[in-house]
This record gives structure tokens, C-alpha cells and sequence, in this order.
């Protein structure tokens, strides 16, 4: 059995049904003590909700490389790859889809830049901390 949230479900172990040709990564960004949130924009599929930076692994790519291209494609920041620490693996049932995702995580010590957001995909940023976290309208 998986743990489920208002939309979604998560399995440690696909369920045998389990179909996906979709895979995500994700990553919390960590900079003292808060970490980055990222506001879509006006898109079809949850405009103005807020999510942490990642987005789908491109043929070819593995999670690595793809958390990489997706943060500085999001963000403009570049994530050296020691810097990545994988969380976990999940398969998750959305009703609209299966698909796989990737966690990350990541602690930096200073940004050497100002965030600079792809208008076609994000409207903010903040960095939250984490007890307040829930105060933003969370992508589900």
C-alpha cells in the first residue's frame, strides 16, 4: 500500500498495474536554513501554485544530469553534482498519470547569483523557511 496524499499516491515498489513513461526530479535547495520555492506561471496545469525547482528527464539523460540542466534552465544557479544528495526513488498515481519520481537534496553554503527565472515557467521565487513552508499554495 502507498501513502497517499488529497491527489496523489506513493509506492516504494510500483504496484504491478503501474504504468509510466514520465520521469521527474525535484530538488530542495537548502541556503540558511530556508529553502527555494519556485511559483508557476500561468500555465494550464497548476498556474501560480508553488513548487520546488526540477521538471522531467529528457531522453538520454539520466536523474543526475537532468535535476542539473532543470535547476539552471528554472533558476539560472549551477549544482555541481557532489553537491546532490538523492533522496529517494518513488513511483507516484496521480489521476491524470503514473510517473516516476527523483528526489534531491541540497545545502549551499552561498549563492554565488541572483535567481534568475524562466518567465515561460515561473512567475517568483522565495526562499521559505522550512516551519512556514506551509503557507504557500503548494503544487500537489
Amino acid at each position: 500500500m502507498g501513502h497517499k496524499t488529497s491527489m496523489s499516491t506513493f509506492f516504494e515498489i510500483p504496484p504491478d498495474d503501474f504504468c509510466h513513461n514520465l520521469s521527474i526530479v525535484s530538488v530542495f535547495m537548502e541556503y540558511e536554513n530556508k529553502l527555494l520555492f519556485l511559483k508557476r506561471a500561468h500555465k494550464e496545469i497548476s498556474p501560480n501554485q508553488w513548487a520546488i525547482p526540477g521538471g522531467k528527464i529528457e531522453p538520454g539523460e539520466n536523474a543526475d544530469q537532468a535535476i542539473i540542466r532543470e535547476v539552471y534552465e528554472e533558476t539560472g544557479i549551477f549544482l555541481m553534482q557532489q553537491s546532490l544528495n538523492h533522496i529517494v526513488k518513488t513511483y507516484v498515481r496521480h489521476p491524470l498519470m503514473d510517473y516516476e519520481l527523483h528526489i534531491y537534496k541540497t545545502h549551499m553554503q552561498k549563492l554565488a547569483k541572483e535567481i534568475e527565472l524562466n518567465p515561460r515557467e515561473h512567475s517568483d521565487y522565495t526562499w521559505q523557511h522550512k516551519a512556514f513552508i506551509y503557507e504557500l499554495d503548494l503544487i500537489e
